[in-house]
């Protein structure tokens, strides 16, 4: 029996891009792009599905339109709530200030903000129901 060399990828990005499939494309360009202001990069339209490339640091979030909104929704709940991909953190300069009129945007504030280990921590649903975990991270950490 001949043994096999382990087979790695080479990962060279210095950051992880996350796709996010979205129903209502303006509800979720208006939390993401105009009340978080995460500059919209790129739009990319296959004919399909479009996608909005909004920057976030070195990485990029990807809002996915498909032409046809697919009947399957996330089923909320936060990390809780199933297994897999649950929640994205943003750091961001305040809470408080992420916060202010996050409603307004079809947002739902779950956990106001709150102090853990340092850092400021807030907890909020986009208007399609995904989590972010949104925090002012203390100096040290």
């Amino acid at each position: 029996m001949v043994a096999s060399a382990l087979v790695t990828a080479e990962v060279t990005g210095s950051a992880i891009d996350i796709g996010l499939v979205v129903r209502d494309i303006d509800r979720m360009l208006a939390f993401y792009r105009d009340h978080l202001g995460l500059p919209e990069v790129r739009l990319v339209d296959t004919g399909t599905m479009k996608i909005h490339f909004l920057q976030v640091g070195d990485a990029r979030l990807k809002l996915v339109e498909h032409a046809t909104a697919p009947d399957a929704a996330n089923p909320g709940g936060g990390s809780s709530g199933a297994s897999g991909l649950r929640y994205l953190t943003l750091q961001v300069a305040s809470v408080d200030a992420a916060l202010e009129g996050i409603e307004a945007t079809g947002a739902h504030v779950v956990m106001p903000g709150f102090e853990f280990e340092g850092s400021h921590v807030a907890l909020v649903d986009d208007p399609e129901g995904n989590s972010l975990e949104l925090i002012r991270r203390a100096a040290s950490t």
